[in-house]
């Protein structure tokens, strides 16, 4: 214990007059060949591009969609809480169903849980490791659910703990310490899963918060604490909709913040809005598009264009 607590600490030198610290360090692997940290930076030209996308909205509006188009740039992994992925729709869309992989089984009765994430989270680190193109991202479908499963599971085990010590407790009260283990576990999880070598994606319901100036905003469903974290984790954040144009549906996404709602674009190269937001689509969206945009162009089934005045958003 007493080495370790001391080790990377600077030592004495014997030949040092009057005692004084050795400038070089022991490292605790210095008897080891472990490579220097130095070592193993990495150039940033060599380094593949990835990205970290948050897609929230009402249901329906397209958020299991954009982020399933992830499929049609390789093998994706999709872990869903909501069950919400069905294959028909989405082959009618266009994507490639064969490149997803569903955890857990939608065929058999098994929830979303903490200790599944965590195990799936180093399968898929070593799976990667070895080789870097198994699976271009994941997905999870949806943060609002899956947050909702680890938080009654931290419940269930507090209840459990209670019981144990003769406390009464319902099994539905939630203690704010349940909170705050659950958003923990979120962080830790989220910020793991953002950092593996490949595209991330995650979708959320919305929720209608009100601001300190009375003003409400619509947010992503998840617990306050956890929002700001969950922002700031990821590159952009897609509020999506639904708008009748032409008499067609057209599905949209805000990539800036206007009025009510979230939006973020840390690259700062995508338009404010954009029709049919599919990842494929917003990955591939070139820089030059002009950001100060105030129309929508709407892609139609004869592949043509029109443009539709934006009035919505408050934009």
């Amino acid at each position: 214990t007493a080495a370790r607590l001391n080790a990377g600490r600077p030592t004495q030198s014997s030949d040092s007059p009057g005692g004084e610290l050795a400038t070089r360090t022991r490292s605790p692997d210095s008897a080891s060949t472990k490579p220097s940290i130095l070592e193993t930076a990495a150039s940033l030209g060599e380094v593949r591009d990835k990205l970290n996308i948050l897609y929230y909205g009402e249901g329906g509006t397209g958020k299991t969609t954009s982020l399933a188009f992830m499929a049609n740039l390789g093998p994706t992994l999709m872990i869903t809480a909501e069950g919400g992925v069905k294959r028909s729709p989405l082959k009618r869309r266009g994507v490639d169903v064969d490149n997803i992989r569903l955890i857990p089984d939608p065929n058999k009765y098994q929830r979303v849980t903490y200790t599944m994430l965590h195990d799936l989270f180093w399968e898929l680190k070593a799976t990667l490791d070895d080789d870097p193109n198994r699976w271009v991202g994941t997905v999870w479908d949806s943060i609002t659910e899956i947050h909702k499963t680890l938080l009654e599971d931290v419940v269930a085990d507090s209840v459990e703990a209670d019981h144990a010590k003769d406390k009464d407790r319902s099994e539905f009260f939630i203690d704010r310490g349940d909170y705050g283990v659950m958003t923990e576990q979120m962080r830790r999880l989220v910020r793991r899963y953002r950092d593996l070598p490949c595209h991330f994606g995650l979708s959320a319901l919305t929720r209608q918060d009100r601001e300190g100036d009375g003003a409400v905003v619509v947010n992503p469903s998840v617990t306050p604490p956890l929002r700001g974290d969950l922002i700031g984790y990821v590159d952009l954040v897609c509020y999506t909709d639904v708008k009748l144009v032409n008499g067609q549906e057209i599905y949209q996404g805000l990539f800036r913040p206007v009025g009510r709602f979230r939006g973020k674009d840390r690259f700062d190269a995508l338009p404010r809005k954009l029709a049919d937001p599919w990842f494929h689509r917003v990955l591939e969206t070139p820089s030059h598009v002009s950001r100060k945009c105030v129309s929508v162009a709407i892609a139609v089934s004869a592949h043509t264009a029109c443009c539709a005045a934006s009035a919505s958003w408050g934009g």
